[in-house]
């Protein structure tokens, strides 16, 4: 099982995850936000407030919406040291 280190919100909707491996990946969330619980994300001011919860290993937002880590490692496309993602401020 991996776990998220850290991670990072960009526009649109995706995010850079570091996994406990030190893999780090480029998350598309936009296939998540269909779904009820992540239909707040939809306001990327709200998803830019992502966070790693400790507790649970993974990211999670304020309304409790989280995504299992397994599923974020799985999805990602790993970042290559040349490559620049310019964040978004929190």
């Amino acid at each position: 099982m991996r776990y998220v280190k850290t991670a990072e919100a960009f526009e649109p909707y995706n995010l850079q995850v570091t996994f406990d491996n030190g893999e780090v990946k480029i998350i598309d969330t936009s296939g998540f936000l269909h779904r009820k619980i992540y239909a707040p994300l939809k306001d990327f001011e709200f998803f830019k407030r992502v966070w790693v919860d400790a507790d649970l290993d993974t990211i999670v937002w304020e309304n409790g919406a989280d995504i299992c880590p397994n599923v974020l490692y799985e999805i990602g496309q790993e970042v290559f040291d040349d490559q620049v993602l310019e964040t978004v401020e929190v």
